[in-house]
């Protein structure tokens, strides 16, 4: 017994170091070489960074995609002039062409101007005075540009800065005192025009067929009867084209059953193991990276299980290489059988191998081990759904990923302080996720929805905002507004 309990604490332990001083990441570190040898840092080739001895460059790019303001350097007569004789030289056709990317951002004062006419004539059917109409705007009664306020939602939402960073930003740029409030008001301000538009996100995410879904932490700091903390959930369901998040102070299960009653029961839902997925009426396919985190996790923390846990995650690896197979062959009808079977196969034998190490006798030094198998047999169903329709992801990786903005938006701002600001917050995280899927560059197309906006005197309807849905965009209008391609995600 007492074996056994110095085991179990120092499973604890090895388990608290790894989550506090151990990597965060996955993506660099393979536990499947662990028996083949000493791996410290002196004998690990590790290839160096950038681009290699002897590859071939790319040359330097004149990046066309800018566009060019030319300026025109002439001497003057005196330095175009023989400096022995004076005698002036002759120009040519000739001439040097240098180009260089400037960074230019700046605040100013823009002041329209717009000189009365006053009438002449005795009609008493024209007004006395008449002017050149006002520029339209979106948000004509503030004192701040549409162009303004584009940037201070972009910098907030989109590349995650804190209002009190913004503000540090715009005095650098000679902006005298910026007030906190104003930024809260002109934020709130964009985010009533962008309603319809996120209503119509939220409409179309909940009659996909096949979505994630997913849950994080975000701190609302007010005080909340019968709640001792601020920790609110920010829930998440994604699809192809669509991100919708939902801010709530609940945890549990009535959250994802009442954003989904509207959603056809055939559909499915890819979730990791929160218990507030498991009464859903739709098909639920459970993540196969969380289980194969629970071998990680235990080969870490409980060296004497390394070359065990190493094992089964070579057996999913082998799940995940021949699911690839399957969806790569999945136009082909003649290699398609054979690749399906052969999952199938490997799927059934590892659901095999886990009831044999189950039905083994019990032993202390093994009760770790079948904890992790209790749960996999547990979550059996969900996590082989995936094998009967080759359209099922076998991961919950696509909704991880959507969560990185928030993660460093959460990092830097830590939470927000009421709870209006809050569904705010998750609008604009929504929406940018959204475009972001989508490949729409966010700043061009919101610069064309205030401007749409603008035309309509400060408002913008549900009809006329369905012209820019992202799936619905003219092609002429999606090769204007589409983003540059990021690097490939790795993770």
């Amino acid at each position: 017994a007492l074996k056994e309990k110095i085991r179990e604490l120092q499973h604890q332990v090895n388990k608290l170091q790894e989550l506090h001083f151990g990597k965060s990441s996955e993506q660099s570190r393979s536990f499947s070489g662990d028996l083949n040898g000493d791996h410290s840092k002196s004998n690990r080739k590790k290839r160096p960074r950038g681009q290699q001895p002897g590859s071939p460059g790319h040359g330097r790019r004149r990046h066309s995609e800018l566009p060019c303001r030319e300026e025109v350097y002439e001497l003057t007569e005196q330095e175009a002039a023989c400096s022995d004789c004076g005698l002036p030289y002759e120009q040519t056709e000739l001439e040097n062409v240098s180009e260089e990317v400037e960074f230019d951002v700046r605040l100013y004062r823009r002041r329209k101007r717009r000189p009365q006419y006053r009438q002449i004539c005795r009609c008493d059917k024209v007004p006395g005075l008449i002017s050149a109409p006002a520029p339209l705007r979106a948000f004509p009664a503030s004192d701040y540009s549409d162009n303004f306020w584009l940037e201070v939602v972009l910098l907030k939402y989109e590349y995650q800065m804190p209002l009190q960073r913004i503000s540090g930003l715009l005095r650098g740029h000679g902006l005298d005192n910026p007030a906190p409030g104003t930024l809260c008001g002109g934020i709130e301000r964009v985010s009533d025009m962008l309603i319809p538009l996120h209503d119509e996100v939220v409409k179309r995410d909940k009659g996909a067929m096949l979505r994630h879904m997913d849950e994080s932490d975000l701190k609302v700091f007010i005080e909340l009867e019968g709640r001792e903390n601020q920790r609110w959930c920010l829930w998440q369901s994604s699809t192809q084209d669509t991100c919708v998040f939902s801010l709530t102070p609940r945890h549990n299960a009535e959250v994802p059953e009442d954003y989904l009653k509207d959603t056809p029961r055939q559909a499915f839902v890819c979730v990791d193991r929160h218990r507030a997925y498991a009464n859903l009426e739709q098909t639920v396919s459970y993540c196969w990276a969380h289980v194969r985190r629970d071998f990680v996790k235990l080969g870490r923390s409980e060296s004497s299980s390394l070359e065990w846990a190493v094992k089964w995650i070579k057996r999913i690896k082998r799940i995940y290489r021949l699911n690839h197979k399957r969806i790569a062959a999945r136009e082909n009808p003649e290699c398609f059988p054979e690749a399906q079977a052969e999952l199938e196969q490997t799927v059934e034998a590892t659901r095999q191998q886990c009831e044999n190490e189950l039905n083994r006798p019990y032993s202390w030094t093994t009760v770790n081990r079948r904890k992790v198998l209790e749960s996999l047999q547990r979550y059996w169903g969900g996590l082989t759904v995936f094998v009967s329709d080759p359209g099922i992801p076998m991961d919950n990786n696509a909704a991880e990923r959507l969560f990185r903005p928030l993660a460093k938006l959460r990092k830097a701002s830590y939470g927000v302080h009421s709870e209006h600001f809050g569904h705010i917050t998750a609008m604009l995280l929504s929406i940018f996720a959204t475009l972001r899927l989508n490949n729409i560059a966010a700043r061009p197309f919101l610069r064309e929805y205030f401007s749409a906006a603008a035309a309509r005197g400060g408002v913008i309807d549900a009809e006329a905002v369905k012209a820019f849905l992202p799936w619905h965009l003219p092609e002429e209008r999606r090769k204007r507004l589409m983003s540059a391609k990021d690097p490939p995600d790795k993770s």
